[in-house]
């Protein structure tokens, strides 16, 4: 393929997801090849091309524009009821309440669970601390259990010492404790956002943020989250001046569902982006401590100078799920946060957060942290090798930096959507591409959760995903 031709179905790609409205205004010359990789006379090549074909309209002086009749029948379409822009209504579709109501089943391969495998976590060791705690609740160390709407002192104390390893140097004042990370997403969105505004999401993304943009009634504009390279700080400056948008949800770190970090040097620039638009970052940083190697990646709470990043934190993957605690950084919007976390949970605090604050001060969460990132990259290795055996050799796997979540891109005719539905009767949960992006695209992709032990058993469902791939292709 030529590498106009590629400039072409790039633009055509934002057509048919809406991220190019009727009208609007194309990237120009220079930052089309930057965003495209390719020189400015191939970007002059594909944009006549598109001239010709009467989808743009070139107007002196100004630059190219999207035709006003370009677009309106694309096929990836604004849900019904949403306005004619490219901002998108969110609607959760019958199919991923089917995959949230599948992790509850245990005869079920969770290859579509949002959470790692519970046999990775120090639970046993984490409820000797909680038992005694009850106990004797006056002998712990710190305030008393019941605590205040901030969350527990000692736990936010030892939070702030575990984010020395991440660059970002923070007070216990600067920590808000939540209940989960989907707790603090949403006192972010309703302090941020009202209903009908446009939010940046990321695309594939964690389809559980699409939950809570629905509650919210918020459009969605996406931003491709590439399997190789992360966010495209050149994309994020061009979508942000395209678009009203209020806020953006991104996950730099090891990000759900493809498992890669943004470089440093993008994340630098977004920071640097948002802070001149002055537009607030909900950063989901609940893998970033799920790390393979030695050197954490980069977050934007890092280079957050301007205190617009909201950064969200949770033990869900760390220690278990079950415990229900998560936190956030909320920057500049403490006051805000506070203000709606006292209207919905006065109180919050007591003998869970108290216990994990016990179990972190004895010492032995960061050794846990080490053997959980070891068994982590040792099972998605496992899992790969597998894949490479048992997938057809039309599907493209790249390997994460971290977390669980392995993105694979079947062959170009594979349905996911058919083959999930078929998994589910075979006790297999697959989720489809779809389920990933408000558009319900990466019709041919699926996201495999790849933390569980490699039983015979475990071994002989991935196999059968291969075969499902082959049979929907």
């Amino acid at each position: 393929m030529k590498r106009s031709e590629g400039v072409v179905n790039l633009v055509r790609q934002w057509i048919d997801s809406g991220t190019l409205a009727p009208g609007a205004k194309a990237p120009s010359v220079r930052q089309m090849s930057r965003i495209a990789g390719c020189s400015m006379s191939t970007v002059h090549q594909a944009y006549g091309l598109l001239e010709s074909a009467g989808v743009f309209v070139a107007m002196p002086r100004s630059g190219f524009y999207l035709d006003d009749a370009a677009g309106r029948t694309h096929n990836g379409g604004v849900h019904e009821g949403a306005s004619s822009g490219p901002a998108r209504e969110i609607s959760i579709s019958e199919l991923t309440l089917r995959l949230f109501a599948s992790w509850s089943n245990s005869e079920i391969q969770q290859f579509g669970a949002i959470y790692a495998s519970t046999d990775l976590f120090p639970v046993d060791e984490v409820n000797r601390h909680f038992r005694r705690i009850l106990r004797n609740p006056k002998g712990a160390k710190g305030a008393d259990t019941a605590s205040s709407t901030q969350g527990d002192p000692a736990l936010r104390e030892a939070i702030a010492r575990r984010y020395v390893e991440h660059g970002i140097a923070l007070s216990p004042h600067d920590i808000v404790l939540t209940a989960g990370g989907m707790h603090a997403l949403n006192l972010c969105i309703n302090i941020l956002t009202k209903p009908g505004d446009i939010v940046l999401i990321e695309s594939p993304g964690m389809f559980p943020v699409f939950t809570a943009l629905e509650h919210r009634g918020l459009r969605a504009i996406e931003i491709p989250y590439s399997s190789q390279h992360g966010l495209d700080p050149d994309q994020f400056e061009y979508l942000t001046a395209q678009h009203d948008i209020r806020a953006c949800i991104l996950m730099p770190t090891h990000q759900f569902p493809t498992g890669i970090s943004t470089p440093e040097s993008a994340v630098r620039r977004i920071v640097q982006t948002a802070r001149r638009k002055n537009l607030p970052i909900i950063e989901n940083g609940g893998y970033m401590d799920l790390q393979y190697g030695k050197i954490c990646a980069p977050t934007f709470k890092r280079f957050d100078e301007s205190g617009l990043v909201l950064q969200i934190g949770s033990f869900s993957n760390t220690l278990a799920p079950g415990y229900g605690i998560g936190w956030l950084l909320p920057g500049r919007f403490q006051e805000k946060i506070m203000q709606m976390k006292f209207a919905s949970n006065l109180i919050s605090g007591g003998i869970f957060q108290r216990a994990v604050a016990d179990y972190m001060q004895s010492g032995n969460f960061n050794r846990h942290l080490r053997n959980l990132r070891a068994k982590l990259h040792d099972r998605m290795e496992y899992g790969v090798a597998l894949m490479e055996k048992y997938f057809p050799p039309a599907c493209k796997v790249r390997k994460p930096s971290g977390g669980f979540m392995c993105w694979v891109e079947g062959p170009p005719n594979f349905d996911s959507v058919a083959a999930c539905r078929q998994a589910l009767t075979r006790g297999v949960g697959l989720p489809p591409g779809p389920v990933f992006s408000a558009r319900e695209g990466f019709r041919n992709y699926v996201g495999l959760n790849l933390s569980f032990p490699w039983t015979a058993e475990a071994e002989a469902r991935l196999k059968a995903v291969g075969e499902l791939i082959r049979e929907h292709s």
